[in-house]
């Protein structure tokens, strides 16, 4: 039974695959405002230009595309050129086969990808952290100018010049509000016996763009923050 559900599982996987015409790449690409983006049509063999005679490789998207946007590789490859990205111009590009670049009439569909637009994010400011009765801390920051694309913020505290206390690791915040949802996100700490008394706090925000650099891109020194007992 075991084996029998593993073929037919390999069959369905190869069957979709080989379903496409051919392949649009990169996959899903992520392109900063302002950018071009290169795009590359690769059909799986020449048979599929002679199932469609009198067609060639064309793009299809919100733009309107011509000849001229297009390089031809080859006899079975094209690449299509944009220039300076907009955030209209986020959403579906197809590559297809037509008769005519300009107008997509008839056109036989090949592949397609979805590309998202957006902006590195800006080094958060206006980091501010209160606290009510010791009982709790909640800190707020500006991230700045809306990115359009998924981008995280972890906010962490480590003790200052005391790397004895946590082996001087940075500890993540407990309740994060990752994401941009929010104009100032946030984050909130409880105060239990994990913390140090009577020492001075760094708060540090770290900024996590994955789509279009995929590294964390900017680490911002914030507020030093003494917590004191009675």
């Amino acid at each position: 039974m075991t084996s029998l559900l593993c073929f037919m599982l390999l069959f369905n996987i190869h069957y979709i695959q080989s379903s496409y015409l051919g392949r649009l790449s990169p996959d899903d690409p992520y392109i900063e405002i302002g950018k071009d983006m290169n795009l590359t049509c690769v059909l799986n063999n020449e048979s599929v230009l002679k199932q469609y005679p009198n067609k060639k490789i064309c793009f299809d998207a919100k733009r309107n595309f011509s000849d001229k946007d297009i390089t031809v590789i080859n006899k079975t490859a094209a690449m299509l050129h944009v220039v300076n990205m907009s955030l209209s111009d986020k959403g579906a590009f197809n590559c297809v086969l037509s008769l005519d670049c300009s107008n997509l009439l008839n056109e036989t569909w090949v592949h397609g990808q979805i590309v998202a637009v957006g902006l590195p994010p800006d080094v958060p400011s206006n980091l501010t952290c209160i606290s009510y009765n010791f009982d709790n801390m909640t800190c707020t920051w500006d991230p700045g100018r809306p990115t359009h694309i998924h981008t995280t913020y972890r906010l962490y505290w480590t003790i200052h010049r005391e790397p004895q206390f946590h082996s001087g690791e940075k500890v993540p915040c407990q309740n994060n509000n990752k994401t941009t949802s929010k104009k100032y996100p946030l984050c909130q700490w409880v105060f239990d016996s994990d913390y140090f008394w009577n020492r001075t706090y760094i708060m540090t925000i770290v900024v996590n763009d994955t789509t279009i650099l995929n590294q964390a891109i900017i680490s911002s020194e914030g507020i030093k923050l003494c917590i004191l007992s009675y």
